[in-house]
C-alpha cells in the first residue's frame, strides 16, 4: 500500500481523533491512520479487534466522503407489527 493521506488531511484526522469520545468513532479513524502508516488489514485486524471486511469498509467510505463519510452511521430501523391474538 501507499501513502494516500495528505499533511492536512492526516493532521485532521489525529485532531479528530483527539477530541472523539465514541470508541467506534475513534477505532474507525486510527484504522485510517494506520492503512497510511502501510499497516496491512490483517495488522489491523489484530491491533484493534476489527474484521478485515469492516477495516476495508472504512476505507472505502473514507475515500469516498472524508471524515464525514467515515463517521456517518446510516442504520435503518425495521418496524414490526405485533398481531393481537
Amino acid at each position: 500500500m501507499y501513502k494516500f493521506l495528505n499533511k492536512d488531511q492526516r493532521q485532521e484526522l489525529l485532531d479528530e481523533l483527539q477530541i472523539e469520545r465514541s470508541k467506534r468513532y475513534a477505532d474507525r479513524i486510527r484504522v485510517i491512520l494506520l492503512l497510511d502508516d502501510n499497516q496491512t488489514y490483517k495488522d489491523i485486524s489484530k491491533f484493534l479487534f476489527l474484521d478485515e471486511g469492516s477495516i476495508a469498509n472504512y476505507r472505502k467510505r473514507y475515500m469516498e466522503g472524508g471524515i464525514e463519510g467515515l463517521i456517518l452511521d446510516e442504520y435503518s430501523t425495521k418496524r414490526t407489527k405485533v398481531k393481537s391474538c
